[in-house]
This record gives structure tokens, C-alpha cells and sequence, in this order.
């Protein structure tokens, strides 16, 4: 019976999978689903970046 090293055990418990996300093609999770130029999708995600950023730091 071979022995692994903790770091070896360490990197078996954490990997993605086992947090389910395995997912087959995760570039689907930050492409735009939309018909709309791609300028128009990154103003869209930078409008809601700054929303976010508005609200943590008023709050």
C-alpha cells in the first residue's frame, strides 16, 4: 500500500469536481447568451459590476 504525501491528499479532496463544478464547457457560465454585439454585453457587465461595488461600499 503506497502512502501519499499530504499535499497529494490535499489536492484529491479539493479538486473542482467534488464542489460540482465539473462542469463540461464552463466558458458557457461568461459568454453572452444574448444576440447583441459584444461591446454591448461587456457595458452591461461592467454597469453591474460597478451597481455591486456602489452598494458594498455604501453599505
Amino acid at each position: 500500500m503506497a502512502t501519499s504525501s499530504p499535499w497529494q491528499m490535499f489536492k484529491e479532496e479539493f479538486r473542482p469536481v467534488k464542489f460540482g463544478l465539473g462542469h463540461p464547457d464552463p466558458d458557457l457560465f461568461v459568454r453572452s447568451q444574448i444576440q447583441r454585439p459584444r461591446w454591448f454585453y461587456l457595458l452591461w457587465r461592467l454597469f453591474w459590476f460597478f451597481w455591486h461595488l456602489g452598494w458594498i461600499i455604501a453599505s
